[in-house]
């Protein structure tokens, strides 16, 4: 979508068919891809005998890299691809899981922290008392009215009581 909007924006002819071929084109070849690499590493993971439990993640990222490389060349969806290889590679009975869950809870922890840490560069405390105002109004707005009328809306199909979509609206605001 963010490629789609970029180029509708820069490119006078874009339209929004054109943003739709490309939506398909993107998840198609992403779906393809991701099911393709990972139902293949989950075939040939039970298969591996590797000497280490810590070459596991090795061969876990080099099946991310190859999902994102191979939606990515032929121009689809790599995160979707990504997220799809993993998935098939979890559901395996694959050697190793232990190390593999603890180095990829180590990765999360880590990107998180570099997240954070590039968002904070990012921050002018200066700034910040031009912004405080309207950011609490949004921040209290969207807690307290949007997230829980998204909730009753996204409920609907299913058979809840109006107590059940309350508690459901409000759980997130504990953290």
């Amino acid at each position: 979508l963010v490629i789609g909007f970029i180029a509708w924006l820069t490119e006078p002819v874009y339209g929004v068919g054109d943003m739709a071929v490309l939506l398909v084109r993107q998840i198609g070849i992403g779906l393809a891809a991701g099911l393709a690499v990972g139902f293949g590493a989950a075939w040939l993971g039970p298969r591996l005998r590797l000497t280490s439990d810590g070459l596991y993640p090795v061969f876990s990222l080099a099946t991310a890299a190859l999902a994102f490389g191979l939606a990515g060349s032929l121009h689809g969806s790599g995160f979707l691809a990504v997220y799809l290889a993993g998935l098939a590679l979890a559901d395996s009975r694959m050697g190793g899981k232990r190390a593999l869950v603890a180095f990829h809870e180590g990765l999360g922890w880590v990107a998180q922290l570099g997240l954070f840490f590039v968002l904070g560069l990012l921050v002018f405390p200066s700034q910040l008392l031009d912004v405080a105002l309207k950011g609490t109004v949004l921040a209290v707005f969207l807690a307290v009215v949007a997230r829980p009328i998204a909730v009753f809306v996204a409920m609907l199909p299913f058979d809840f009581s109006a107590r059940e979509k309350l508690v459901l609206g409000w759980a997130g605001l504990r953290g």
